[in-house]
Order: structure tokens, then sequence, then C-alpha cells
């Protein structure tokens, strides 16, 4: 289990509250605070509440940017936002306003590498004229630069798989399904374990336990700069690796002990299952071979039977597979010298 901080303090200064820290951050997770909608604890410096639109996203980017200046050369940056409505409804596309401003505001900052729907499946019971419930936020990812941390093979699936999977196994990688950019996590109404979270916004524990899988290593310093529940500090905590998390609102920091003791509890029950996943993964990988070898063995009989005159012939037939080769045999692998019909002709003639 890594170290889990959380300091009090305004994040717009960010590289002042962390200057005494050694090392740098090679994650961010971070959703901010919400423009003029939700009011977090009445505090009189939060940032969104009571702002206008355009010295909102001033601040934000503030923020991020900053966090761009104190972080590693490999690091990314996840930002969990929604869509807004003004006081007229009109949508403000909040996401994408916060990635224009950012790089509007300085030529080298985050790059935008892909767009994430993360479904919720269920949300509080708000809608009304105009616009339906809203059940999806997007997951923006960003990078500081080409060289970043990506490990697809920690995130990947086998429960979805389709039926037609064993008569097309080379239409699915042995390692597993890649998940699509549609991430299905229920959102939670009263936290994942007996704590009932008071902030707004709390983040899904799956959540986070998936971008800290996908973009770190045990022993990587992740920084939430808008900390709120301190779920997504908690998470990466008990995962193994170091966190910490701002926020201007004391209140959070009073409760936290208590997420942190959820976020144990959670992690506790998710080792087993992910050991289980692991095993299970490495079943379909076996079987996901064996199938490729024997759908290529089939189809080089069939091929044989084929174009060969006699049956016999086959009998002094060698298949080679390349040992270096992990997903099974090659056709550039396979060894042979046979007799075609054509050339049992020209010897006859």
């Amino acid at each position: 289990m890594g170290f889990a901080r959380y300091l009090v303090g305004d994040s717009r200064k960010i590289s002042r509250i962390l200057e005494n820290t050694p090392r740098k951050p090679d994650l961010i997770i971070s959703s901010p605070p919400y423009s003029d909608i939700k009011n977090y604890e009445d505090h009189p410096e939060q940032i969104g509440y009571g702002q206008k639109y355009e010295s909102y996203l001033d601040d934000v980017a503030r923020v991020f940017q900053g966090c761009y200046d104190i972080s590693s050369s490999a690091a990314t940056f996840w930002m969990i936002v929604d869509s807004v409505k003004t006081e007229h409804k009109d949508v403000k596309p909040l996401p994408f306003d916060i990635s224009n401003r950012l790089n509007k505001n300085s030529s080298e900052t985050w790059r935008l590498r892909d767009v994430i729907i993360w479904n919720k499946q269920k949300n509080v019971p708000w809608y009304g004229r105009g616009h339906l419930k809203n059940h999806f936020e997007y997951v923006l990812f960003f990078t500081k630069g080409d060289d970043y941390k990506f490990h697809i093979d920690e995130i990947r699936e086998i429960h979805d798989l389709k039926k037609w999977w064993l008569t097309y196994p080379e239409r699915y990688s042995p390692e597993g399904v890649s998940p699509p950019n549609v991430w299905e996590i229920t959102t939670q109404i009263k936290g994942w374990g007996r704590y009932n979270f008071q902030h707004m916004c709390p983040f899904p524990f799956p959540l986070v336990e998936r971008i800290v899988n996908l973009a770190s290593d045990e022993g990587d310093l992740v920084l939430v700069p808008f900390a709120g529940s301190g779920s997504a500090i908690a998470i990466a905590s008990v995962m193994g690796r170091d966190a910490i998390g701002v926020d201007i609102n004391e209140k959070y920091k009073e409760e936290f002990n208590a997420v942190l003791q959820d976020a144990k509890a959670y992690w506790s029950r998710r080792v087993k299952e992910v050991d289980l996943l692991k095993q299970k993964l490495a079943n379909f990988k076996q079987i996901n071979i064996k199938l490729r070898q024997l759908k290529l063995a089939s189809a080089y009989c069939n091929y044989l039977d084929d174009n060969f005159i006699d049956r016999r012939n086959l009998l002094g037939y060698v298949c080679i597979a390349d040992p270096s080769n992990d997903h099974g045999i090659r056709l550039s692998a396979i060894v042979a010298e046979p007799l075609y019909k054509k050339d049992i002709k020209e010897t006859d003639d």
C-alpha cells in the first residue's frame, strides 16, 4: 500500500503546495468543480460557483497547466467531466472548452489523445423540458509527451466474448478483449462501503481502479488536484501507488479517513476477483492458441487434400511450427515439398 496524503489548499497554487515534494507526479486524475452549478460547502474562494464561465475556464486551465508543469515527462492526465447548461439552458461543451483553453493559454500543455464515454448506467433523476436524463460523462485522456504509460493488457476482458469466438479464434487476441471507449461503470449513490459520501460527485472506486491500472505502475505518484471526497487518492493508495490530493475545502479532509477505510475494504474484495480474472485470462490464452493451431492445421489439410492426386502422398509431409511464435503456427513456418497434380501430369507425359 502506498501513502495517501490529503492537503488543504488552493490548487491554483499547486506548484507552491507541492514544492517540497521530491518526486514528480506520474498520473493526474481530476474532475473539476462545475461552473456556477454546484456549491461546494460555501467556500468563498472555490472555483466555479458564482464565477462567470470565461473566468472559470481560466482558473481550471491554470490548475491543470500547473499540474503539467510539475509532472514527470511521461505523465498522463485523465479528466472526468460532463457538459453543462447555462441559465438559459444552452449546452456548454465543458470538457472540450477546458481542453481548448489549455491550448489557448500555453503552447506547451497537455495533448488530448482520446475521448472515452463513461456510461454511469444510473443517475439522480434530474430532467427537464428539452433534455433527457443524463447517464454519461466524458473521460478525456491527455499525455505530456509521446512516451507515456498505457497498459492495455491490465484492463483486458473476456466476459463479453461472442459465442462464435470458438469458430473464429483469430479474431480475438490471446491476451483478451481490448476494452472499447465506452466504459460501463455504475455510479454510486451512497458510496461503495459503509461510509455515505457527503461530496456531490465522488468518483466510483472501479472507475479510478481502471485508470490507475491503465496508466501507472506500483510506486508511481498520483496527483488529484480537486480531491473532493478523496476516493481517487484512497484507491490509488490501496493499489500500491503513492497519492496526493489537494482541495480547498477542509471538511472533505476531515471525512477522508472513512473513505480510505472503505477503499481498503473494497480492494480486499477486488484482489480476489482480480486473481480469478487473471487465471481466466491465462486459460483463455491457452485455449485461443490451441484453437488457432487446430484451425490452421485443418485449413492446411484441406488445402493438401484439394491439391494432391494421391492422399498417400500426405503421409510424407511434415509441418514444423516456429517455437518462438506464441500465437500458434504461421503459414510461413510450415515446411513441405508437395507433389502437385500438375507436377504428376508432367511426369506422366
